[in-house]
C-alpha cells in the first residue's frame, strides 16, 4: 500500500511532491515519485537508454527530499504515456492514492488540468490527487491544523467512494469536512411526496433530506468536525455550487467520485467540471471495481410494512417485526382512496388504525420494538414510496399472491419495485 507521486521534473511539479510526502508520512505509507519518459523512449538504443535514464534518477535524488516522519522513498522512472505508466505503477504497488501537480488549465505542464493530469484523474484505478498548493497538506500533516475539506455527496455508488476515502483521510489527521450535496427543490418535493405550496413544505423536505444526508455519510472518525450542507441547483452545471461553497469555505480540498466517463459523456461531468474550474485542490475517486462493500453491517432499524387488512396480507407484519432489534421501529400502513376530510372519514380512519394496532405482535413491547401505524389516502404505490422516503423506512414489506393482493397486486409490487429507492421485500403468504 503505497502513495504515489507523479513529476516532470520541473518546479510547477514541487507541490505535488511536498503534498504526496505529507500524505504518506500522515497514513504511514511508502512513497514513490515517477517520472514518466515517454513512449520514444523505447526508440532510443541501448546507451542512449541507460544515459537519460541515469540522468533522470540524478534528477529525482536532487529535486526530491526524504519525507518527512522517516517515510520510505522510492523513485521509479517509467516508459510509455503518462496516465498509463502511473496507472500500472499504482496497480503493481497496490496504490492507495496518485499525487500530481497542477496549476490551472493554463499551465504548460505535461500534468496540467485538461491535459494529462486530467486523463490521470478519470483513467488511474485508485484515488488521484491534484494539487495547487502543498502548504496546507505539510500543516495537516505536522498537526498544525486541520484540513478543510467540502465533499460532493449524492446517493451514487461513486458518492459512497469518496465519502470512505474521505474518512481514511480524516482518521490520519483532523479534517473539518463540509459534505454537501446539491439539489433541485422540485424533484426533492416529488421525493418526499409533499406539495410544495406552503414554505413549510420546502423547510421540511430540506429537513428529510439532511436527515438521509447525515444517514449516508454516517460516523465520522478522528478529530475535526463535519457538517452537511444543502445547496439549491442553480441554472447552470452541478458544478457551480461546489466550487462556490469551496470558495466559501476555503476549502483546501474539493473530494468527488467519478464514474470513469469517457468520450463526450465526459464533458457533463460533475468531476470534470469541478477540476478545471476550481483553484482548490481536488481528489478523484473512483468507484473500486469490485463495488463498495460495507465496512460494518448496519442492522435495520425502521421497517414500512404495507397491508390490505386481509388474512394474507398480514403475515408480513409480524415479520417486519422480526427483521429489528431492540430500538427498532415498525410503521405499520394501510392506504385508502382518496378522500375528503369529514367527520365520517375521521372515524373510519381511526378505526382502521385500531385494526392495525391489533396486528402488532403481543411481545414487541417486551423486545423493545416500537410500532407506529399509518393510515393515509391516495394511490397505494405513491403513498408507500413517498411515506417510505419521509420516515426514512430502510426496508419496505409487502405480501403478494399470483391471484393478487386485493388492492395489492402482483403488478402493483412490480410498480412499487420500479418507484422506490428503498429495498423491497416480498413475502408470498402460505397457501389457503
Amino acid at each position: 500500500m503505497t502513495v504515489i507521486c507523479g513529476t516532470d521534473l520541473s518546479e510547477r511539479s514541487r507541490p505535488g511532491i511536498a503534498a504526496a510526502a505529507a500524505i504518506a508520512a500522515a497514513t504511514q505509507r511508502p512513497l514513490w515519485i515517477a517520472h514518466v519518459v515517454g513512449e520514444s523512449f523505447a526508440l532510443l538504443d541501448a546507451q542512449a537508454r541507460e544515459q537519460l535514464e541515469t540522468a533522470v534518477r540524478d534528477r529525482l535524488d536532487q529535486e526530491t527530499a526524504p519525507a518527512p516522519g522517516g517515510v520510505v522513498v522510492r523513485h521509479a522512472v517509467l516508459e510509455g504515456s503518462p496516465h498509463d505508466a502511473l496507472a500500472s505503477l499504482a496497480r503493481a504497488e497496490h496504490a492507495t492514492l496518485i499525487v500530481v501537480s497542477s496549476k490551472g488549465r493554463g499551465d504548460s505542464s505535461r500534468f496540467r488540468v485538461g491535459g494529462t493530469s486530467e486523463r490521470i484523474a478519470f483513467e488511474a484505478p485508485v484515488p488521484v490527487l491534484v494539487v495547487r498548493d502543498a502548504a496546507p497538506f505539510e500543516a495537516w500533516a505536522r498537526g498544525e491544523r486541520a484540513l478543510r475539506v467540502v465533499v460532493g455527496v449524492d446517493e451514487s455508488v461513486s458518492a459512497a467512494a469518496a465519502i470512505r476515502w474521505t474518512r481514511s483521510l480524516a482518521a490520519a489527521g483532523p479534517c473539518d469536512v463540509v459534505f454537501a450535496h446539491v439539489h433541485d427543490e422540485r424533484a426533492l418535493l416529488d421525493r418526499y411526496g409533499l406539495e410544495g405550496a406552503p414554505e413549510r413544505d420546502v423547510l421540511e423536505a430540506e429537513r428529510l433530506l439532511a436527515r438521509d444526508m447525515g444517514t449516508l455519510v454516517g460516523p465520522f472518525p478522528g478529530f475535526g468536525s463535519h457538517t452537511i450542507r444543502l445547496l439549491p441547483a442553480g441554472a447552470g452545471p452541478v458544478a457551480d455550487p461546489l466550487v462556490a461553497l469551496a470558495r466559501q469555505e476555503r476549502a483546501d480540498l474539493l473530494v468527488l467520485g467519478t464514474h470513469h466517463r469517457r468520450g463526450p459523456a465526459r464533458l457533463w461531468s460533475v468531476s470534470t467540471a469541478v477540476l478545471r474550474l476550481t483553484p482548490t485542490a481536488v481528489a478523484v475517486v473512483p468507484t473500486p471495481s469490485e463495488g463498495i462493500v460495507p465496512e460494518r453491517t448496519d442492522r435495520v432499524r425502521r421497517v414500512l410494512v404495507a397491508t390490505d387488512l386481509t388474512p394474507e396480507s398480514a403475515v408480513a407484519v409480524p415479520f417486519a417485526f422480526a427483521l429489528l432489534p431492540r430500538g427498532g421501529v415498525v410503521h405499520v400502513l394501510h392506504v385508502l382512496p382518496p378522500r375528503e376530510t369529514s367527520e365520517a372519514r375521521l372515524r373510519d380512519d381511526a378505526a382502521v388504525a385500531e385494526h392495525l394496532r391489533s396486528l402488532v405482535p403481543p411481545d414487541a413491547a417486551d423486545r423493545g420494538i416500537s410500532a407506529e401505524v399509518e393510515v393515509v389516502h391516495g394511490q397505494v404505490v405513491t403513498a408507500i414510496r413517498d411515506l417510505a422516503e419521509r420516515l426514512g423506512a430502510e426496508v419496505i414489506c409487502v405480501t403478494s399472491r399470483h391471484q393478487g393482493l386485493a388492492r395489492l397486486r402482483v403488478s402493483t409490487v412490480l410498480e412499487l419495485l420500479a418507484e422506490t429507492r428503498k429495498p423491497v421485500l416480498v413475502l408470498r403468504p402460505p397457501p389457503a
